[in-house]
């Protein structure tokens, strides 16, 4: 015996079937949304950070008169860079330091003529054991010899490290 459907009980069965397909397209809907609301709010708030930062270091890269030479002078920092260097001033720090990479940004591309110790055992050019045979623990630290000068420098205090020594 086969049961026929009248047309009440197919009307019925159709708007049941919508009303499921209605409820799962607006709930895959509002789901996306709230997704892209999350991710969206997450990349904001890190180029945020990121803006800030890049704003803090440059407001920390000196500009003007240091020691009676101007630091726009394209020469200066390199040869402040090499003389720290020629009179054997280290400066430890670590990467993930907000001090160190303020540090590191008043030399501009000068930087890579610095002599610089990485004591982050986890970044790729780390020399941890050299920072805890020194007993370097904050960052940055400049040293020269048995002398440690801990924290950031401008580079006015670095003329002076080297005119002391």
């Amino acid at each position: 015996m086969t049961e026929t459907m009248t047309e009440k009980q197919f009307n019925k069965e159709v708007n049941s079937s919508s009303k499921s397909l209605i409820f799962l397209w607006v709930t895959t809907l509002v789901l996306f949304l709230a997704s892209t609301a999350v991710i969206l709010g997450l990349w904001m708030s890190f180029k945020n950070d990121r803006i800030k930062t890049n704003l803090a270091i440059l407001d920390s890269a000196e500009s003007g008169e240091v020691m009676g030479t101007t630091t726009k002078d394209p020469n200066y920092l390199i040869n402040l860079a090499e003389n720290l260097k020629a009179k054997g001033i280290i400066v430890y720090g670590f990467d993930n330091n907000q001090e160190t990479k303020r540090q590191l940004a008043i030399f501009g591309q000068a930087v890579t003529s610095i002599d610089y110790v990485e004591c982050n055992s986890q970044s790729a050019h780390s020399n941890a054991d050299e920072c805890v045979a020194r007993v370097i623990d904050q960052y940055p630290t400049w040293v020269e010899g048995e002398q440690k000068f801990v924290g950031y420098k401008t580079l006015e205090d670095l003329e002076k490290i080297l005119s002391n020594q």
